[in-house]
């Protein structure tokens, strides 16, 4: 059985490998500790990320524009990267607002953006969720790209540079979070490399955190161009894609955070950003499953019958024992594949 969150951070590992897609969890508490490499410290601020006051509906541009808030579009695709219909991964266009929620936010992932294997899951389960895993890879694909000059799993203290070309930022406390950069080596076809930032910290619960890839260089050293969406909202020009338009004020945001952390729109290949679901969201079905399942079993523990008793079965090991144990159940089907079973409050219930 998998938690939402789990489940949510291994879409994004299957979303790592573009041959499985259409179109062409981690529960716990609060993360963020500083760690150390070499002599910088991960997860402190950055020369280049003092915000002064806090950016809000009072904040402005350079210009003396105001900030709007930002406000998501919701995509089945996302034509920031036409190649393939679920990247950038993960991504606040694939949520949509509720107010019910902690964050604001709830997963609204479509079928076309799910891998197309020999099981094709329905997206639900993943949709009852506020937000993406604090513990996913960030995904997206630049057609040559390579992961030249960028910080590599030795020198992750490079991406909390000023003027490191990967940057994942955390507007509300203006922090860059250290990582690496990769492709996807799963599979033989260097055509459709994932491009792939993995964070070597967790990110907090839920949290806004923006994306930005610049100075991404193909395999000749050419910088990789922007797609056209992406260029029109980086350099403001026409477009005739419609999520272009229905997301300027958002880049206007995304672009305003960026360079009060000391990144300039002008030379971004790509950038995005993704909302993690909340503490609550995370460990709520879990702690009800824990303490109601406990209390079903009693204080003797859930009734067993002992099957076969191997002594010394192998080095190292005394006894294997074999048993069936009756637990109870909040699945609709005990073998694999099966979903959580929800009652009326939207807590899992048992259904035996």
């Amino acid at each position: 059985m998998v938690g939402r969150a789990a489940r949510v951070s291994l879409l994004a590992s299957l979303l790592a490998s573009p041959s499985l897609l259409a179109c062409a969890g981690d529960p716990g508490g609060e993360g963020g500790e500083t760690q150390s490499f070499g002599d910088d410290e991960i997860g402190a601020e950055t020369e280049g990320d003092e915000r002064g006051d806090e950016m809000g509906d009072e904040a402005e541009t350079d210009t003396g524009e105001e900030i709007p808030e930002p406000q998501w579009p919701t995509l089945e695709c996302d034509p920031l990267v036409p190649d393939f219909c679920a990247f950038p991964f993960p991504n606040n266009v694939f949520s949509q607002a509720d107010a019910d929620t902690v964050t604001g936010r709830r997963l609204a992932l479509s079928t076309e953006m799910l891998p197309k294997t020999s099981y094709v899951p329905e997206p639900d389960g993943w949709n009852r969720s506020d937000g993406f895993s604090p513990s996913s890879a960030l995904l997206a694909f630049l057609p040559g790209a390579t992961v030249a000059g960028l910080p590599d799993p030795w020198s992750i203290e490079d991406s909390l540079l000023e003027d490191a070309p990967t940057v994942i930022l955390d507007p509300e406390t203006g922090e860059r979070i250290p990582h690496w950069a990769e492709l996807d080596m799963s599979h033989e076809d260097a055509d459709r490399r994932a491009f792939i930032l993995r964070p070597a910290v967790r990110l907090e619960a839920g949290r806004r955190y923006i994306v930005a890839l610049r100075d991404i260089v193909d395999g000749e050293g050419e910088l990789v161009p922007a797609s056209p969406a992406f260029a029109a909202l980086r350099d403001d020009t026409a477009s005739e894609e419609p999520s272009v338009e229905d997301r300027r004020d958002l880049y206007v945001n995304i672009f305003a955070e960026l360079e009060a952390a000391g990144v300039e729109r002008d030379n971004l290949q790509l950038a995005w950003d993704f909302t993690t679901a909340s503490t609550e969201e995370l460990t709520r079905d879990l702690l009800h499953m824990r303490d109601e399942g406990l209390a079903l079993v009693g204080d003797d523990g859930p009734d067993y019958t002992i099957i076969d008793v191997e002594v010394d079965p192998a080095p190292g090991l005394a006894l294997r024992i074999e048993l069936e144990m009756e637990v109870p159940l909040y699945l609709d089907d005990p073998g694999a594949g099966g979903n959580l079973l929800f009652g009326d409050d939207g807590l899992p219930e048992p259904s035996g």
